[in-house]
Formats: structure tokens, sequence, C-alpha cells
């Protein structure tokens, strides 16, 4: 069989099962149990009533929920004593067992319906909490060439592009790189992952493009907040306006 239409089979097979899977599979994305509630929600009433959103009483700076014991806190003891370097983090979702059970079905399985209402997710948020700030450029926190070459995308990546196709601001695509391959840091605790991160983020091309604009960094989870201050101490270096982050989901005060 030619080459060309072997291609051509290759790209009909690929787009059949994307028209699958975004039209035709309606299970559940978590449980794969039970019918998902709408095409916009693409999970089943149990799962989806176990998601745990972030409505409040959190440090005002980096985002971080707190226990309810910590309700008078403004700041949590990390910002108290050094404040990040971006101005403020803001997250949608707890961290947990659900939680984490759709992150990965997106990352690892590959679930394209998810990638439609994580936008949707982020939208929504930034339209009720972030809008008024005017943000200039949207940019994504960058895997390593291999991980990408691995997964076939980076997650971010698609979170980013997804905001910024429902908000009309530009995402830098080329802006910020991984040169260096780090180790897993599920198992490690915020000070191992800073050491973990330290130099394998370099600012590529148009850095000069950022100089008095106003950056919002888009990222999946933001557990103990090291990979999102890496990234913005690089920013900071070429004088953006201000720094803000928001992501998927966040790990609560005291968890790794």
């Amino acid at each position: 069989m030619p080459k060309r239409h072997l291609l051509r089979v290759n790209k009909t097979q690929r787009l059949s099962k994307l028209f699958s899977e975004l039209f035709l599979n309606t299970s559940c994305s978590i449980c794969d149990l039970e019918h998902f509630i709408s095409h916009d929600i693409p999970l089943c009433q149990s799962c989806f009533q176990k998601l745990t959103w972030i409505t409040g009483n959190f440090c005002l700076r980096c985002g971080v929920p707190f226990h309810e014991e910590n309700k008078k806190q403004t700041f949590c003891p990390h910002c108290s004593d050094e404040l990040p370097p971006f101005d403020l983090c803001r997250s949608i979702l707890y961290y947990h067992d659900t939680t984490d059970s759709l992150i990965k079905a997106f990352k690892y399985g590959k679930n394209w319906r998810l990638s439609k209402y994580f936008s949707r997710l982020l939208f929504d948020y930034y339209q009720n909490h972030l809008i008024k700030f005017g943000h200039d450029v949207i940019i994504y926190i960058p895997s390593h060439y291999i991980k990408n070459f691995k997964r076939g995308f980076n997650q971010s990546y698609l979170l980013a592009k997804g905001l910024s196709n429902k908000t009309g601001i530009p995402c830098s695509i080329e802006l910020i790189k991984k040169i260096k391959e780090s180790k897993s840091q599920t198992t490690l605790h915020k000070e191992e992952r800073k050491l973990n991160i330290a130099g394998v983020f370099c600012i590529d091309r148009n850095r000069e493009t950022i100089k008095g604009k106003k950056l919002l960094i888009i990222d999946d989870i933001v557990t103990t907040g090291a990979t999102v201050e890496e990234v913005s101490s690089l920013l900071r270096e070429f004088s953006p306006a201000l720094i803000h982050v928001l992501s998927l989901a966040r790990t609560p005060l005291g968890r790794k």
C-alpha cells in the first residue's frame, strides 16, 4: 500500500476515534460506569458531586486552601515569611482522589472531552474573578520535549490554548522552554521540589514582549507551588507589570 494512502488511513482512524470519544461515548470520564450528565459535563452525577470547589478560605496571595480551623487567616505561613514571585495564584478545585482521577484521565487517558470541559471551567472562573485585571498574554508551564513525545501533548498548553480561544488573549507558545528533564515530583516535599526543578526552565524567545505586560500562567495542578514560583522568577527578570497563576486544582495547606 502506498505510503501516502497509509497516512490518509491513519489520519482518518484518528479522526474517527476523536469523533467517537467526543460525541458517541456517553460514559463518565472518571468511573466509566454511569452515563455522564451532559456533553458539557462529561461526569456522572455521583463523581461530579465528589468534586470540591475552592470558593473561599484561602491565602490571598498564593491561593492555597486553608483548613476550617484557619478561617481567620489571610496569608499562609509561607507567604507570611516570604512573598512568592507571582502576584496572585488562584485554583478551581481541591486536589484530592477524585480530582486526581479526573486529571489523570485527561493527561494519561487522553480523554479529549475533558480538554473542552476544563477549558470551560477556566474560562468561567476567569470571567467571574480575573477578567478585571486585563491580562495581555497567557503562558503555560512547558514539559520537556521527551515527555511531550511520549504523551503526545502538553496538557497545560491545551488548557492555555483553550482559554486563549475563549478570551481572545494571545497564548505565547515559545516563550518558556523546559531544557532539562526533571524526576517526578510526586513524592517530594517543597524544598526538594525547588531543588529538583532549579534551572530546568529558560526564557527562549519573545522575551522582550513581556516587559510591562500583565501575564497569566496556566497549569493543571499546583501542589507546593515550586514550579510556578520557578517560572515566575524567570519572568520577573524581564519586568512584567504583573504575574498571575490560574490552575485547575490546588493541594490544600499541609499536604505535599
